[in-house]
């Protein structure tokens, strides 16, 4: 007897490891296979639709949507009216708090160089790379609404992106300067708020969001006078890499601070940028509207040179 159950039941756990594998098999087919397993499912549905329709209107008179009584048809129609008018107000009030909001940061932009003119043109970010060694960026923006290769790129009015590399007519790319291959970069550390004194570094990208770099010694100072420390900001100063509408534009915050291995009297700072520039939903194109003027730059003699 004892034999017979086991005979059965073998058959049995076969059929069930069969179905089992089927079931997976389907989970990584592509979806014009599985239409044939979702005709099944409407089938049965239009099977059981029929009978289930008196066991949900059963359900729905037992514990209706609405709670209390029924108001008659015009105040219902009313009440629908006006949750609809209160519904798209919200949805004004949200957007106008966008366009202050967008108003702030393109106002905000062009007061970080006042004398370099250009043009502002806010453009949503719309994909990243596929390539996860690269952190290019597409945005909905290209050569129809003047955008051309060398355009600067910022997000909070700010901060630093990166520059336009390639240009189609409705999509320009980005590449963010955290990006691998972005290169170097110079950049000053403000010592003080004012921005009055400052050290000079060189700074490449890291690959994990960050920049890092050595931080030069001012001519005639001596490498204990003057550190950088945690939280300083850092600006763009490289008017021979970068155009003018960079220049002076947040690069990040220092985030911390060690010994470079080659000369321990020399400071090495990590770099990471006000926000994630690889999540970031939209850009601001900084386009120069006439040839930068070199008044624009920085006056780099009071630095040393990384």
């Amino acid at each position: 007897m004892a034999r017979g159950l086991t005979s059965t039941g073998q058959p049995r756990r076969r059929w069930l490891s069969v179905v089992i594998l089927v079931l997976l098999g389907f989970t990584f087919v592509p979806p014009s296979v599985n239409r044939v397993v979702q005709w099944f499912g409407d089938l049965t549905a239009t099977a059981i639709a029929p009978v289930s329709h008196p066991f949900s209107a059963f359900a729905r008179w037992i514990a209706p949507a609405r709670i209390g009584a029924a108001p008659p048809a015009e105040i219902q129609a009313i009440e629908e009216e006006l949750a609809r008018t209160k519904l798209l107000h919200r949805r004004s009030e949200q957007r106008a708090a966008r366009l202050e909001q967008l108003i702030e940061r393109l106002q905000g932009g062009l007061a970080v160089i006042p004398d370099v003119p250009m043009s502002l043109l806010a453009a949503p970010v719309v994909a990243a790379s596929a390539d996860l060694s690269s952190e290019m960026l597409t945005i909905r923006a290209g050569a129809n609404q003047g955008v051309a290769p060398g355009a600067v790129a910022v997000a909070d009015a700010v901060q630093l992106v990166g520059r336009v590399e390639t240009v189609a007519p409705a999509l320009s790319r980005v590449r963010p300067i955290t990006d691998p291959t972005a290169g170097l970069l110079r950049a000053r550390i403000e010592l003080d708020g004012a921005g009055s004194s400052w050290l000079l570094t060189q700074l490449g990208p890291d690959g994990d969001g960050t920049l890092s770099g050595p931080v030069a010694i001012p001519d005639g100072a001596t490498p204990e006078a003057v550190r950088a420390e945690p939280g300083m900001t850092v600006r763009l100063d490289d008017p021979e890499a970068w155009p003018g509408a960079a220049q002076a534009l947040v690069v990040g915050a220092v985030e911390s601070v060690s010994p470079d291995p080659d000369q321990p009297q020399r400071q090495v700072v990590v770099v990471r940028p006000t926000v994630r520039l690889e999540r970031i939903s939209e850009v601001v194109l900084r386009i120069p509207r006439a040839t930068d003027a070199s008044d624009t730059e920085f006056d780099s003699d009071r630095g040393g040179t990384p």
